[in-house]
Order: structure tokens, then sequence, then C-alpha cells
């Protein structure tokens, strides 16, 4: 009986290791620090140090905007705000939207 339940065990912990993870496919992401804010009120755009593409687009992808909920603002900018006052490294994920670079995550990180 106990070897059954470990087989068990085992099985089901090797299914949970290899059944997909949620996957989320960005368009961008890029590394460096906050060179830039514009707040807008309602939205806020962001640039790295160096002018990095944030996106694919082909052109009008030096800065990526910041927009959804109030909330969602809020959060990112206070991201971003803490980001450029400390020089913290960051890694910022966008997409392609209506012709510009939207970002969905920013990460502060230490090298």
């Amino acid at each position: 009986m106990r070897a059954r339940s470990c087989t068990a065990y085992l099985v089901a912990l090797l299914a949970l290791a290899i059944l997909p993870t949620q996957a989320s496919a960005w368009d961008g992401s890029v590394a460096g620090t906050i060179a830039g804010i514009e707040n807008w009120g309602s939205q806020a755009r962001i640039w790295l140090t160096g002018t990095p593409a944030m996106c694919s687009q082909p052109s009008n992808n030096t800065s990526a905007w910041i927009q959804g909920t109030p909330d969602v603002v809020k959060s990112l900018v206070a991201t971003a705000l803490a980001a450029k006052l400390s020089g913290a490294n960051v890694v910022v994920f966008s997409n392609n939207s209506a012709g510009s670079c939207s970002v969905g995550v920013i990460t502060i990180y230490s090298p």
C-alpha cells in the first residue's frame, strides 16, 4: 500500500511539472533604467535611458504608454517613479497597441 501511495504521489508531481503553465506573450521586453515619465492624468508615458525600442512598432517605439483602469495606471506609474527615483534597473514588458507601445508590466530588479 505504501509503494502505491508513493508512486501516485510521484506521478502527480511529475504531471504538475510537465503541464504547461500560463504563458504571457509580450511584444517587447527591454531592460534598463527609467529616463523619463510623462503624466497625462488618465495615462502616462515612460522611456528608458538610451531610448531603446520598447516594442516591435516600426516607428513611435522609443516610449511606452501606461494605460488602463485608474488603479492600473496608478500602480504602474508608482512603480516607474520608484525605479526612476532610486535609479534601479527595470524590465518593461509591452505590446503593440493602436500604433504605439503599451506597458503591461514593469519589474524592478537588482543585477
